[in-house]
């Protein structure tokens, strides 16, 4: 047990991908979770540690690169401000050009953000895009195959750290996840039994509910990292915990993540106490 406050959180949103953005706007309004919208605007302003403990970045983007460059630019600004025409654009943001994404120099804030003690949250596609910007440098993002179909069933995954904030209330280390397709995480050998707090169980017999073709790809792949930069953490979610008003039991994880973010440099991982199953050869699935 250990004290907590309310930490300054935003959450970041590209122009051009908001529809996830918004489900998860809907759900902190219906929790009363008290958070700040931000864009590309802000975050390139930087200074953002002076200003918030936790950035969420929820599923968005279909990958980094779009996450980081958004909507292609245009032969000119394309605004989005009120006018007399329209009253009510700009209440929740507003911009004089949404196009070009915060770019690198958005990044490069961003990591300042997380080296000086901030916590960033990544969701489902969004946790793409520290891996390929060399936030967390030494995770690779990889994707399933051409083969490979789930169109969002209902998938095993085994709690690797239950003693972890992220999993406070959760009694079982088995339990089910919606597959959101996210990025397959491969970490190095050394730093899996200290980052990986949850993995997918893989295999036919672990969906639950719905189709997944080559259910095989995703077997005993990271479903949820935790990674220290600097002096504060990136936590990257495969899955995404606040998939629209649906998987009300993984809510939990993401309200977890924000409401101890000031707990997780304190955790000390805990050793495996048996030896990990035996990876399959061949396939996406042996590395993770």
């Amino acid at each position: 047990m250990h004290l907590t406050t309310l930490p300054r959180l935003a959450m970041f949103s590209t122009w051009g991908n908001t529809q996830e953005v918004g489900w998860v706007r809907h759900a902190f309004d219906q929790f009363e979770v008290p958070f700040e919208l931000i864009y590309k605007e802000q975050v390139k302003q930087g200074n953002l540690r002076a200003k918030y403990d936790v950035i969420l970045v929820p599923s968005q983007g279909r990958g980094g690169k779009g996450l980081v460059y958004d909507i292609e630019p245009k032969a000119k600004p394309l605004a989005y401000t009120k006018s007399e025409q329209f009253k009510f654009l700009g209440d929740y943001g507003s911009s004089e050009d949404i196009t070009g994404g915060m770019g690198l120099q958005g990044v490069v804030e961003l990591q300042k953000f997380v080296e000086d003690g901030g916590v960033m949250i990544t969701l489902g596609a969004a946790s793409a895009f520290p891996p390929d910007f060399g936030l967390t440098r030494r995770v690779q993002a990889g994707t399933t195959s051409g083969a490979f179909y789930a169109p969002g069933p209902i998938v095993e995954a085994e709690i690797m750290q239950p003693t972890h904030p992220i999993f406070y209330g959760y009694t079982d280390t088995k339990i089910t996840v919606r597959w959101a397709n996210g990025p397959l995480f491969t970490l190095p050998e050394e730093d899996r039994s200290k980052q990986i707090l949850m993995r997918f169980t893989g295999g036919d017999a672990a969906v639950m509910s719905g189709l997944m073709r080559g259910a095989a790809e995703i077997r005993l792949r990271p479903a949820v990292v935790d990674v220290p930069v600097g002096k504060g953490r990136i936590v990257l979610f495969s899955t995404n915990p606040c998939y629209r008003w649906q998987n009300l039991g993984e809510f939990r994880m993401l309200f977890n993540s924000i409401m101890n973010y000031s707990a997780l440099n304190n955790f000390k991982p805990v050793p495996p106490s048996t030896p990990a199953p035996a990876r399959p050869s061949g396939g996406p699935s042996q590395a993770p």
